[in-house]
């Protein structure tokens, strides 16, 4: 997307468990975030990145991450939910982005793509997670991203050595 000029790409807001099993949880957002990357957006995971200053084991510093995960929400284009579970930060940040009019991609824990229109037989799916994730505008994770193909239209083609294999 060209904007005044210059290549913009998406940001996507990583939406998964931090809670129980945190280092897991942890590894498992690196990854995600990474696929987000790969896929040509920019990843913002907030429970990574604010988890290195706020104790999530700290009730008020715990409101005070989700305050600030959902002041980032506001800035991102699209969400990514990785279920199967909820948790219970994930559904305050599923209900932002559902009242932001945000649009959702759905995926399963091992990075696979959900498809909305089937998730109610989709065996990966569990019940609170097709809730959540229904009912406003979710795309297919499988669809292609509508962006800018042409590299010598970005700002980066005058960079080549800047970009990652």
């Amino acid at each position: 997307m060209m904007k005044d000029g210059f290549f913009r790409m998406k940001t996507v807001f990583i939406c998964s468990p931090y809670r129980g099993n945190v280092a897991e949880n942890e590894k498992k957002a690196i990854a995600y975030s990474k696929q987000a990357s790969k896929a040509g957006y920019v990843p913002l995971a907030p429970h990574l990145l604010l988890t290195q200053f706020l104790n999530d084991r700290n009730p008020e510093e715990r409101i005070q991450g989700l305050t600030m995960g959902q002041e980032l929400l506001k800035r991102c284009d699209e969400i990514w939910v990785y279920g199967p579970n909820i948790s219970q930060g994930m559904k305050y940040e599923i209900e932002t982005a559902k009242e932001l009019g945000k649009t959702f991609r759905l995926f399963h824990e091992n990075g696979q793509p959900i498809n909305p229109h089937t998730m109610e037989i989709d065996d990966r799916v569990e019940p609170l997670f097709a809730l959540q994730c229904s009912g406003h505008k979710v795309r297919y994770a499988g669809e292609k991203n509508p962006k800018v193909t042409n590299t010598k239209d970005s700002v980066w083609s005058k960079f080549p050595s800047m970009f990652l294999e």
